[in-house]
Parts: C-alpha cells; structure tokens; sequence
C-alpha cells in the first residue's frame, strides 16, 4: 500500500474512533427515545378507551412491540446492554413480554470478536453506562417510582471488576474449590475448570461443560420425567 494511501487510512481510522462514542450515544437516545414515545402515545389512546378487555389489549401489543425494539437495540448495540438485559429481563421489573425476550439474550447473545472486546470495555463502557444513567434519571423523574438510577450505579461499580478476567479466574477456582471441600468431593454445581496459562486481563479460557439453556429448561425436565412444582425441582431452586 503507498505511503501516502496507508497515511489517510490511519488518519480515517483515527476520526472513526474518536466519532464512535458519539455515533454509540446517538444510536442509543434514539432508541430509547422510540420505545418512550411509543408507550407514551399507547398511554395516551388507553385513556379514551373506556373497556378494561381493551385497554389491557392494547396494552399487551405495545409491550410486545417494545420487547422487540429493546432486544433489537441491546443485542445490536451489545456489550453493557446485554449485561442491562439480563437485569431487566425479571418479572418484578419489566412486563411479561419482555422477560420472555430480553431473556433470550442469557443464551443466544451475539457472538464478540475477541479482538472488539477490549475496545468495547474500555472505550465504550462508560459511555453506555452514564446514557443508562442519564436515562433512569429522567424516567425516575417523570414515569417511574422506582430507584433505577441507583441500580445502574451498582452496575457501574460491579462491571469493571467483572471485565477484569484475572480477577474472574481467582473468584472462579475459589467457588470451585469450596463447592469441592464442602461437599466432600461432589459439588451439586459444576464450575468450570480455567486454564491457567491462558488467563490474561482480557482473556479468559476455560474447560467446556454441556449444559442445558434456561430457556429449554422447561422440556429437558419434561424429557427426564422431573415435575416444575414437585419435590425435585423446588430443592434445586433453592
């Protein structure tokens, strides 16, 4: 490649890195900008409806959209986001139709490039931490009451130490080994092993376990004959 030619490249690289915290922060505001407004316009045309079948109809069908819009924008925007949607997929904090979708992203979260995550973390992060936060403010202060503001700030405190894979490795084979000891060698929880020499600040390998998804939970009980409300499955939830 000239010279010359490899100069503009860089140079274009540059601008590119320097524009993509705001080109981030503007794809988020009008994201969220278009969920708010459609619950917004929803609320509007619920009040003139005067039956509750109807109202509750409708309702449902701005929830199922907005589930879609918020699993669009976490998923394509991912890193932070996709730690917001496993928060927010809970049934004591979003609507039904959200949970069913944002929890989708437990398991069948996009796949990252190895060499993006650290760009996503470091540059990134606290970019879409402080839009989250400016966010939950302004939702606390006109829709919601509910402390969001201070669940994002825990967020914030928690996600560089969990970035930190050094850190994760240590926690991990501490888990591990007391699960060991404690249960005299039969752990009721497998932790996977880490692969010591390949434990770096920003990578993270360990042993591969077959497990079954949280969302075919439900048909592996179905298929090993384990009742959802019997005896067996309320001692593994606790």
């Amino acid at each position: 490649m000239p010279l010359a030619l490899a100069q503009l490249q860089d140079i274009g690289d540059r601008i590119t890195d320097r524009l993509r915290p705001w080109s981030r922060s503007a794809e988020f505001w009008v994201r969220a900008a278009d969920i708010y407004t459609s619950y917004k316009v929803c609320q509007l045309r619920a009040g003139f409806v005067k039956d509750e079948e109807e109202r509750e109809a409708m309702w449902e069908q701005q929830h199922e959209l907005g589930a879609q819009k918020m699993y669009s924008l976490c998923s394509e925007l991912g890193g932070l986001f996709l730690k917001a949607a496993q928060i927010l997929g809970k049934p004591d904090l979003a609507p039904m139709a959200w949970v069913k979708r944002l929890v989708t992203l437990c398991d069948n979260a996009p796949a990252t490039p190895i060499d993006v995550v650290r760009d996503v973390v470091e540059k990134l992060m606290m970019v879409d931490i402080r839009n989250m936060q400016a966010f939950a403010l302004f939702l606390q202060k006109y829709d919601i009451n509910f402390d969001l503001y201070s669940a994002t700030k825990e967020m914030e405190k928690q996600i560089c130490y969990e970035f930190d894979f050094v850190r994760e490795a240590k926690a991990m084979e501490r888990i591990r080994e007391f699960l060991r000891v404690t249960n005299k060698k039969k752990p009721p929880v497998i932790v996977p092993r880490v692969i010591p020499e390949m434990v770096s600040r920003e990578v993270l390998v360990m042993e591969f376990i077959e497990g079954t998804p949280i969302m075919n939970l439900g048909n592996e009980m179905a298929k090993r004959g384990i009742d959802p409300g019997g005896k067996i499955a309320t001692m593994a939830k606790q």
